[in-house]
Parts: C-alpha cells; sequence; structure tokens
C-alpha cells in the first residue's frame, strides 16, 4: 500500500536534501540537524536477514548561545523475515525498538498488520499498532486505506497514561490514469489535530501532485521531472502559507509573499558519480549540493556542503558534511 508521502518521497528527499524534519512538522519549521559526518556499515549475511550500523556527528545552531551544538548519535538496526513474519529491532543512544509485521488477509481483500513497542528508559514508552488494507480491483480503481493508534506512558516519579493518539490516511488509485486521490486525519482522541488532502498523478517517470494541509494551513503544488535519456531529474515545489504570524517568522519573502519554491535534481555524472543539488527561495535563497561517488562494490563516499541565508547564524552560512557508507 502507497500513501501520498511515499508517493513523493523521492520527490521531497532530492528537493529538501533532508533540511527539514517533516516527520515532526510538516510545514517545514522544524529544521533537521546538519550531518557532518555520516557513517554507515549495512550487510545482509542472507535472505531475509539485514543488519546496519550508523555513527553521525552532527551540529545544530544554539540561539542562546550562538555557537553550533554538536552531537554524536549511534544506532544498529537489525531485520529478520521468517516466511510472512517481519521481525525489525533497533537501538539507538536514547531509544531501543521492537516491531513485528505480517500479513493478515491475502485474499481479494488484503490486509497488513504490525505491532512495535518503543522505550526510551526512564522517560517513556509507546506502542503502536497499525494496519494497512487494500481493495481489490473495483472498475480500475484500487482503495487503500492505512490506520494507526499510539497509546504512550510517560514516567516522572511514576508511570502516567497519556491520551492516545490515532491517525488514518486513505487513498483511491486508478490504474488506467495513474492518478491518486487521498486523505490522512489525525486526532489526539479527543480532537482532530491534523488533516490533508492530496492528488497526484503519474505519466511515465514524471510526477504531478497538488495539495492542502488543514493542520499547518499551507497548500503545496509540484512535479518531478525525469529524463532518461539525458539521464537527469529535477523536482520542484511552490507552498503558500496562510497562517500570517507563522508565514511571517518563518517564510515571508519570495515576492513579498508568505510563499517559498523550493527545486532539486539529480544528475548521472557517470557511472560512478551522482550529483545532488537543492535551491530554496524564501526571503532570501538555500543552496545545496551533494557529490556521490561509488568507489567498489562495496564503498561509497559523498560531500554534502549548504549554504544558508536565511538561518540565524549568518555569520556561519555555510556547513560541510561527509558521508561514508560501506555495503557487504
Amino acid at each position: 500500500m502507497t500513501s501520498y508521502d511515499d508517493f513523493i518521497s523521492d520527490a521531497t528527499g532530492m528537493m529538501y536534501l533532508n533540511k527539514y524534519d517533516f516527520a515532526a512538522q510538516k510545514n517545514g519549521t522544524k529544521l533537521a540537524a546538519f550531518k557532518l559526518w555520516n557513517l554507515n556499515f549495512k550487510a545482509a549475511p542472507k535472505a531475509g536477514v539485514s543488519i546496519a550500523h550508523n555513527k553521525t556527528t552532527e551540529q545544530s545552531w544554539n540561539t542562546t548561545s550562538e555557537s553550533y551544538d554538536v552531537v554524536e548519535k549511534n544506532s544498529t538496526k537489525v531485520g529478520m523475515k521468517h516466511d510472512d513474519v517481519k521481525v525489525d529491532m533497533a537501538a539507538t543512544d536514547a531509544k531501543y525498538s521492537v516491531k513485528v509485521a505480517s500479513p493478515l488477509v491475502t485474499d481479494d481483500w488484503k490486509v497488513d498488520g504490525s505491532v512495535a513497542f518503543e522505550e526510551k528508559p526512564q522517560k517513556s514508552r509507546k506502542v503502536t499498532v497499525e494496519a494497512g488494507i487494500e481493495s481489490p480491483d473495483m472498475g480500475g480503481v484500487v482503495a487503500s486505506v492505512g490506520l494507526s493508534v499510539d497509546q504512550e506512558w510517560k514516567h516522572a516519579k511514576d508511570w502516567e497514561r497519556k491520551d492516545h493518539s490515532a491517525s488514518m490516511n486513505a487513498g483511491l488509485h486508478h490504474a488506467e490514469q495513474n492518478a491518486f486521490l487521498g486523505f490522512s486525519v489525525e486526532t489526539d482522541g479527543k480532537d482532530l489535530t491534523a488533516s490533508e488532502v492530496m492528488v497526484m498523478k503519474k505519466d511515465e517517470g514524471n510526477k504531478f501532485w497538488a495539495g492542502f494541509n488543514n493542520g499547518d494551513q499551507f497548500v503545496q503544488a509540484g512535479a518531478l521531472i525525469n529524463d532518461a535519456e539525458k539521464k537527469f531529474t529535477h523536482a520542484y515545489e511552490v507552498r503558500y502559507h496562510m497562517d500570517e504570524k507563522k508565514a511571517k517568522q518563518q517564510f515571508y519573502g519570495m515576492f513579498n509573499t508568505p510563499s517559498s519554491f523550493v527545486t532539486g535534481g539529480k544528475y548521472v555524472l557517470s557511472d560512478k558519480t551522482t550529483m545532488n543539488y537543492s535551491a530554496e527561495f524564501k526571503f532570501f535563497a538555500h543552496a545545496q549540493a551533494k557529490f556521490t561517488h561509488k568507489l567498489d562494490s562495496n564503498w561509497t563516499v559523498a560531500a554534502h556542503q549548504s549554504f544558508n541565508s536565511n538561518k540565524v547564524d549568518t555569520k556561519h552560512p555555510y556547513q560541510l558534511g561527509f558521508d561514508v557508507n560501506y555495503s557487504l
């Protein structure tokens, strides 16, 4: 089952190059930390088994001290599949998690389910139950529904159960037209906390989308254009923010309106080297570039450059980071 976030994930990654933490805030008000060093080791020793280790040194601007806070993060992920049951385990500096997923129904209607447990020691525990439902072909249209429910417990002196939260996304996919209409809603058990609707279309290797996020109060429209012959892909997106107060703080700029425009692309320079670029325009511009080179069948290295004249740390607008990846 594909949600509309999955549909545009390649374009989003290309346009923003991990600048924002969209998982925390879809309107792009939360900047992600910049990775100075990103070391990855991946292995798949046998079918159905995967291992990944990551060590990252990242920095984010501290407005109080007017300097960068540098943090080191480590993680290990192990995935195992036995028949139709998939188990994912992960441990990081701050938490550990276990997730079990399996198909529940495999007839005309298909249902996948999963249960996940996450704990931040002495801080919180969370259980997440998810289900994905896909209908059979109904005159060329396939319906899909994703459901998720979270229950969290916080720890101070004792464990305290918090209000649960739930989300649902649903979509209709027309196979012949290769078009998709979807929406999602979120609730904390009392009020509707977020809602979003989006329409998308594929045309061979190209994608087009438009949407309205009612929770974060912005509209967006974009396109991904793939030129297979010339070996490059471009993506474009414009956003218009209707929350005037937030827009003036975060976005006000392009043509003196609460809007932003971003373009990104990927060029295949050779069979071993690719270049990604991103240019975002608000009141000022933010430009990024990432060069990735495959040394051999196992090793890949990359350099990521960022020059952001929008940020509060205008004395230090330039950042440079490196990736080292080993896949066995």
